[in-house]
């Protein structure tokens, strides 16, 4: 028998938590530029056997509601989708990240993870998988002027 949905959703907080300190960290900023008023979001799909972690300014489409995290000087928001909370909303079986980020209408996306069958959600792959997804951006952002 699984958790509980709450008990699943505060695991998947404190991943996110711990994954936003390495990346926002390795990156040298913060989830919110400075000057905006935009909220940083971070849409958590469950979509197949998949868990999706997609982080971005885009606004998400109405549905569950949005759970507030972070702390004083960062501010994000998780906001959960899975078949039962967003039915029309997914697309059926294993879809891609495209597709997901398409249906969800993200076209600005600041980090996408995929987590599959077995992954753990501890504190020690979250720090390196934010340390990674950062280095990723690192790695294609243009050369300051």
């Amino acid at each position: 028998m699984g958790a509980p949905p709450s008990q699943l959703r505060e695991a998947v907080g404190g991943y996110v938590r711990t994954l936003h300190a390495a990346y926002f960290a390795t990156l040298g900023r913060g989830p919110v530029p400075t000057g905006s008023d935009s909220v940083f979001q971070v849409a958590v799909v469950a979509a197949g056997s998949r868990l999706h972690l997609v982080g971005t300014f885009d606004d998400l489409p109405a549905g569950p509601p949005a759970v507030p995290d972070g702390g004083p000087e960062s501010s994000w928001q998780l906001r959960f989708f899975d078949a039962t909370s967003a039915p029309d909303l997914l697309p059926p079986g294993e879809p891609t990240a495209a597709e997901l980020e398409s249906a969800l209408g993200i076209s600005h996306i600041e980090y996408h993870l995929v987590l599959g069958p077995g992954s753990t959600l501890d504190r020690h792959h979250a720090m390196h998988a934010g340390s990674g997804l950062a280095a990723s951006v690192l790695a294609v952002a243009p050369e300051p002027q």
